[in-house]
């Protein structure tokens, strides 16, 4: 077996044999994040530019090769049909972690079967503290030459951060009782460019942040820090920063380079300046925004420069786009984003209010997720979204429900790539002619069973005419006292035409009173 492991191994290219092998970094059976993953390979230069791709869709041409190539096993599939984190196979595992060793190209520590082992230059260092209390330390090692160091559930074990001048790459991942005087001398590591910090303890970064000139990417996710630095806004190089609801300061637009920033709050003590200097980021791919405004920071001058700043971002390079609020539904005025953001992929709006679907989306010719709230779900707003062509995935809420004898159809001209549709809010009736969405997997929406039972035209609502069904969740509203009679016959004829399709899908049903 381990000669044939051996033949797929070698059977890789240069860059994703060290992509492979730098997975044994990771503890065993440890899911691993494709985006994170990625990340790590642009920062340590692995992922060479590709054609007209950016170093990102490029990293991930390599994970989704490997695997093709059964080298990794994808975990968690996207509504896209794509994987979001894999894991190793054992025997993939001490075949890569062999090869590591043998070429001192990644030293690990925390497996029961492999130690530290003393070498005369570590250059990358993993090191596993989780439900171990005996982890080998390094204190025979020579660690100056350690580029990556990456932890797993720090503990009062791991080495001081002085002991790694050379540092390029530094990640204490699940490391909830890391404390903040670890990190007092992380700004002496000049010549840092990645930094991941996940540890609920720790609540602020050193105020000298600004001094790591060659930092290219900050991730805070799991932190508990809710305000940067003010000096991060001399962090030239960077161009990825995630955090969890953290507030930026005043002077962002010295950072010309940033291309993800998620998720940041926008709150009362926000300045319009601000707002203003986030539309110059004119190189930003993904943005993620917290709203936590109060009413009066709702006016038409504050939110019209909001929208302004997003359509020059939109206008530029921006692929992905997550605006959330703190669970109070906010109007802001998409229709006059001007020009429509040509590039965008993604958009998650939907804790906003929008009062109608905005012109410009029927245009929206590369967009594959929509998430969006509005007043009320009309057979309009079915017709807008139906005609968007590479659409895989739509979340429809609405803050009122729809009128309580409507009935909306979804045909077969419409919809035609999706695989994904939740529909949260209450229809008269939603049923689908034949051949409608003939790609759809999953389905979630809500009806009124009178309306259903009324319906002389398609008792099934039309399930039976959706092919690739997998997954079905209905909801259905009961109240009135001839519904419950008809709920069971409803029922009843949706498990009929729902077992007479190929994926055989169970349906699940809510009955709300």
């Amino acid at each position: 077996m381990e000669r044939i492991l051996s033949l797929s191994y070698n059977d890789l290219t240069l860059q994703l044999k060290t992509c492979l092998l730098y997975l044994s970094m990771y503890p065993e059976d440890y899911e691993v994040q494709m985006e994170d993953l990625v990340r790590r390979w642009i920062a340590e230069r692995f992922v060479k530019v590709d054609g007209g791709k950016n170093l990102f869709d490029t990293g991930k041409g390599y994970f989704y090769e490997l695997i093709n190539r059964n080298m990794i096993q994808p975990t968690y599939i996207n509504y896209d049909g794509q994987a979001m984190a894999c894991r190793v196979h054992d025997m993939i595992r001490d075949l890569i972690i062999s090869k590591a060793l043998e070429e001192n190209f990644i030293t690990s520590s925390g497996h029961q079967t492999h130690s530290l082992v003393a070498q005369h230059k570590v250059r990358r260092l993993s090191i596993d503290y989780r439900g171990l209390e005996n982890v080998k330390t390094v204190s025979s090692m020579v660690t100056a030459h350690v580029r990556t160091l990456g932890v797993f559930g720090c503990t009062g074990q791991v080495p001081p951060l002085s002991e790694f001048p050379a540092l390029r790459m530094l990640a204490l991942d699940r490391s909830e009782k890391l404390e903040i005087g670890y990190l007092k001398n992380i700004t002496k590591l000049c010549l840092l460019r990645y930094l991941r910090i996940e540890g609920s303890c720790i609540t602020e970064l050193p105020e000298q942040i600004g001094d790591l000139q060659c930092l290219e990417m900050l991730d805070l996710h799991g932190t508990g820090i809710r305000e940067l630095p003010t000096s991060i806004v001399q962090l030239l190089q960077l161009k990825l920063l995630l955090v969890d609801g953290a507030k930026l300061p005043h002077g962002i637009g010295n950072m010309q380079g940033i291309e993800e920033l998620s998720c940041i709050t926008v709150d009362d003590s926000t300045s319009i300046n601000l707002l203003q200097e986030l539309g110059g980021l004119t190189r930003m791919r993904i943005l993620g925004l917290k709203l936590c405004m109060s009413a009066h920071k709702t006016s038409t001058r504050y939110v019209d420069k909001l929208v302004s700043s997003l359509g020059k971002l939109g206008s530029s390079q921006l692929e992905r786009l997550s605006v959330k609020t703190d669970g109070r539904l906010i109007g802001i005025p998409f229709g006059s984003w001007s020009p429509p953001p040509r590039l965008l992929q993604e958009l998650i709006t939907s804790d906003l209010c929008l009062c109608q679907i905005p012109d410009w989306m029927a245009s929206m010719a590369s967009l594959t997720c929509l998430q969006i709230g509005v007043n009320r779900v009309t057979q309009e707003t079915l017709l807008v979204l139906g005609g968007l062509p590479v659409l895989l995935s739509l979340t429809l809420n609405s803050s009122q429900n729809a009128e309580p004898k409507q009935r909306l159809v979804v045909s077969n001209n419409m919809f035609r790539c999706l695989k994904r549709f939740l529909l949260y809010c209450e229809v008269g009736l939603l049923t689908f002619e034949a051949g409608a969405m003939p790609k759809l997997k999953a389905l979630e929406f809500q009806i009124v069973a009178l309306e259903a039972k009324s319906a002389c035209i398609a008792p099934d609502l039309g399930i039976s005419n959706l092919c690739a069904l997998s997954d079905l969740c209905l909801w259905i509203d009961c109240q009135g006292e001839k519904a419950e009679e008809g709920v069971h016959e409803l029922e009843s004829v949706i498990r009929i035409a729902a077992s007479l399709l190929p994926n055989r899908p169970t349906p699940y049903f809510h009955r709300l009173y």
